[in-house]
């Protein structure tokens, strides 16, 4: 009786990764710098759709520095889900991008079973403690 070679297994698996990576879907292609502080940002955004920020406006709401919002302003614009007004020096969630509306659909989908509850303040974009 054979015992399974674990290094095949990972070997397996990298390639697996690899792949995915050079072949991404558009989910993972949005989320491959999720490490990076883009998750918040889409939080905070979701949070407070009605808002226009600055770069530091958000960075500070998001709880993230102004380089991960930076980093990760040219591709929520390419994607549509940040719209730039005042002559791009303020950004607001676009709610009328197709992908924004999927986005906010999978947060209400998730919202509806219990996920995460926090309350926001509206005007700062803040968790405020409870």
């Amino acid at each position: 009786m054979s015992t399974p070679d674990h290094a095949d297994d990972e070997s397996s698996a990298k390639s697996t990764k690899e792949l995915r990576y050079e072949h991404p879907s558009g989910w993972l292609y949005l989320m491959k710098d999720s490490s990076e502080g883009l998750h918040l940002v889409i939080d905070t955004l979701l949070s407070a759709s009605d808002r226009e920020f600055t770069k530091s406006e958000l960075a500070e709401a998001a709880g993230v520095s102004r380089h991960t919002v930076r980093a990760h302003l040219d591709t929520l614009l390419e994607h549509g889900i940040v719209e730039s007004v005042a002559d791009g020096k303020r950004f607001r969630f676009n709610l009328d991008s197709p992908v924004t509306q999927e986005i906010c659909e999978l947060n209400s989908a998730i919202n509806a079973v219990g996920a995460g509850h926090v309350t926001v303040d509206s005007d700062t974009g803040r968790v405020v403690d409870e």
